[in-house]
C-alpha cells in the first residue's frame, strides 16, 4: 500500500468511526422503534422468524467498520497460511486433534472465499460441519510371553504327535516284517510236507497246519492292534467338562 492510499484510508476510518458509526446505532433504533410487525431474517443459511420489537436497542450491538490497517489480499495471505497450519494439523493428528477442529477449517476456507469477492460461500464449501464420529480403537495388542508360551506348548504337541507316529510306523513295521518271515516259513513247510508226502506216501494234514499258523498270527495280529489303540488312546489329554 502506497502512502497516498494510506492517508485515504486514514480519513475514510476516521469518518467512519465518527459518524457512520452514530449513524448506523441511530438507524437501529429507530427500526426497533417503529417496528410493528414480526420479522425474517436468513442466519447461516436458514429463515428465521425474529421480533425486533422485543430487543434492546443497545444490548449486543457492534458497529464493525469495515476498514482496518491491512488491506484484503494481505488477509488473504494470512488466511493461507493459517489454513496451511490447519492442514498439517489435521494430516498428522487427526481430525480429533485437541488443537483444531473441522469445523475450525471450514471457518478459515469460508473466510478465503469471502475475501475473494463471493458472497454465498456455501457454494463451495459447508460453513457448518457435523461432528466426527469416534475413531474405532485399535484392539490390544498381545502380549509377548503369552505368545512364546502358545508357541512353545505347540511346539510341543507337535513333537508328541511325531513322536507317536514313528513309533506306530515302527511297530507296523516289526508286524509287517514278521508277516512276511512267516508266510516265508510256511511256503517252505508246505514244501517240505509235498517233498515227504511224495517221498514216503505220508499223509500229512497240510490243512490243519495252515489253520494252526494262522491262528497264530491272527493272535499277533490282534496283540498289536491292541497295543497301538493303547498307544493312542493314552496320549489324548482328557477333556473338560466346561
Amino acid at each position: 500500500m502506497s502512502g497516498a492510499q494510506g492517508r485515504v484510508e486514514l480519513i475514510c476510518r476516521h469518518f467512519a468511526e465518527g459518524g457512520l458509526k452514530t449513524m448506523f446505532k441511530t438507524v437501529n433504533n429507530l427500526v426497533i422503534k417503529h417496528q410493528n410487525a414480526q420479522d425474517v431474517f436468513r442466519l447461516n443459511g436458514k429463515f428465521i422468524p425474529v421480533d425486533p420489537r422485543y430487543w434492546d436497542s443497545d444490548k449486543d450491538m457492534v458497529v464493525n467498520v469495515a476498514i482496518s490497517k491491512s488491506s484484503d489480499e494481505e488477509k488473504f495471505q494470512v488466511l493461507t497460511q493459517v489454513a496451511g497450519k490447519q492442514e498439517q494439523i489435521l494430516q498428522l493428528l487427526g481430525p480429533q486433534n485437541p488443537l483444531v477442529s473441522m469445523q475450525q477449517y471450514a471457518n478459515t476456507l469460508t473466510r478465503m472465499i469471502e475475501l475473494a469477492g463471493f458472497q454465498d460461500a456455501q457454494s463451495f464449501v459447508n460453513s457448518e460441519v457435523p461432528p466426527m464420529p469416534p475413531q474405532p480403537q485399535e484392539p490390544p495388542k498381545p502380549d509377548p510371553a503369552e505368545m512364546l508360551a502358545q508357541a512353545e506348548a505347540m511346539k510341543a504337541q507337535v513333537s508328541a504327535q511325531k513322536a507317536m507316529i514313528d513309533a506306530e510306523t515302527d511297530r507296523m513295521k516289526i508286524i509287517m516284517d514278521d508277516d512276511r518271515q512267516r508266510d516265508i516259513e510256511e511256503a517252505q513247510l508246505r514244501v517240505k510236507a509235498m517233498e515227504l508226502q511224495a517221498k514216503y506216501g505220508a499223509q500229512i494234514n497240510i490243512a490243519e497246519i495252515n489253520a494252526v499258523m494262522e491262528r497264530d498270527r491272527e493272535g499277533i495280529r490282534q496283540n498289536a492292534k491292541a497295543q497301538a489303540q493303547g498307544l493312542f488312546t493314552n496320549n489324548v489329554p482328557p477333556q473338560q467338562n466346561i
